[in-house]
């Protein structure tokens, strides 16, 4: 997720616009913005159902602690590209 967040960066930063249509170019970048934030907001939910015991032993290891970062870090990623695209969609 991460790399399309990027190849979508690299992609708009060189070349201004995808489609020449600021309405479109918006429209994919919320679009993707939206996908990439899915799955890690997923995967959150799923956390808060988890009885409490679950989610000590889930919070006690740290690779799982590492889990729930990378999760976080998709999701700050997946909004900030929905951001792009609605100032896209709006510019």
């Amino acid at each position: 997720m991460l790399l399309l967040a990027a190849l979508y960066a690299v992609l708009v930063n060189e070349l201004g616009s995808l489609t020449r249509n600021p309405r479109v170019d918006g429209t994919i970048g919320i679009g993707l913005g939206l996908f990439i934030f899915s799955y890690p907001a997923s995967a959150a939910v799923d956390l808060l159902y988890l009885d409490r015991l679950a989610f000590h032993r889930l919070a006690s290891a740290w690779a799982d602690l590492a889990w729930v970062g990378l999760n976080l870090l998709v999701m700050v990623v997946g909004c900030m590209v929905t951001i792009a695209g609605a100032t896209k969609f709006v510019g």
